[in-house]
């Protein structure tokens, strides 16, 4: 999601780039309706509208910026309205397609989850490039929560690979429950009743946001913190953003199983993949131990 967003955004203002220009006399001499017109007539395409009538230079890379706006080149200033138009329609059917794509993130709550959950960028990334379409960000929490809750309310924290054995520490000795005055009582029933779950995931939205440059390893850190939401974060980010490396090992695997190795188990296939991509990856070296 996050690179569908620069590219939105890249896009957009390489378009802003090839927009027709209006006569500043023209524009002086327009009523406010005609001028909202005019510059109407020449946004087209772009999620929030945020074009240009001018050169944008910030859209041009550093190291064509010098051709670009050097008064010896200025190729795009001399462009005919024709050429101008060739380029913006290119450049908003690329956007037009990118744009398809990112309306299909809505299809799963992981996407919008995998940002909220990154530490660095966190909900606020999304308030950030969602400023305009307040529903996508109440939706996109609402889902997190919802998919949290369907999946996670139930599970026990002995299943958690992470947390300590029961022989680790040992158990306090417990105390008989002192029964509470009429008072505590009432306090009680008047506190608002949120969830556990709900807790980690309001803990969680408080903190602020952090310069982090392996989520994972974040995760794992706070994972007394968060058990159940550092689980869940886990699993989403073990998810691969694209399946081109599951099509390989797939693929890979085909080759493997031949004409004459019919009889192989699926257990000996699998580890027979996953030695291969260990050592692909690096992981592991034939005659040595495991490095990672």
């Amino acid at each position: 999601m996050t690179v569908m967003e620069f590219l939105l955004d890249h896009l957009e203002a390489w378009k802003s780039l090839y927009e027709e220009k209006i006569p500043d006399q023209l524009l002086e001499s327009a009523s406010q309706h005609t001028q909202h017109q005019l510059r109407r007539s020449t946004r087209q395409g772009g999620r929030s509208g945020r074009q240009s009538l001018l050169f944008n230079e910030a859209a041009l890379p550093r190291h064509i910026k010098a051709s670009y706006t050097s008064l010896s080149n200025s190729s795009i200033n001399d462009m005919q309205s024709d050429e101008r138009a060739h380029m913006r329609a290119s450049i908003t059917n690329a956007w037009v397609k990118l744009d398809e794509y990112y309306a299909l993130l809505a299809d799963s709550p992981l996407y919008s989850a995998a940002v909220i959950l990154h530490p660095e960028y966190g909900l606020s990334f999304l308030e950030e490039v969602w400023s305009d379409q307040g529903q996508w960000l109440l939706n996109a929490k609402q889902d997190l929560k919802d998919y949290f809750e369907r999946w996670y309310l139930a599970s026990e924290d002995h299943n958690d690979p992470f947390s300590p054995s029961p022989s680790a520490s040992p158990r306090p000795q417990q105390q008989p429950p002192q029964e509470q005055t009429s008072f505590e009582q009432w306090m009680k029933s008047r506190r608002p009743r949120r969830s556990e779950l709900d807790s980690e995931l309001e803990r969680y939205y408080r903190i602020e946001s952090r310069e982090v440059n392996d989520p994972v390893q974040w995760w794992a850190d706070h994972r007394t913190t968060f058990p159940r939401l550092s689980r869940f974060a886990l699993d989403i980010l073990a998810i691969p953003a694209m399946a081109s490396d599951c099509e390989r090992a797939f693929s890979i695997a085909k080759l493997a199983i031949s004409s004459q190795r019919h009889s192989l188990q699926d257990q000996t296939i699998e580890a027979m993949q996953m030695l291969k991509d260990w050592i692909r990856q690096g992981f592991i070296r034939p005659g040595n131990i495991v490095l990672a």
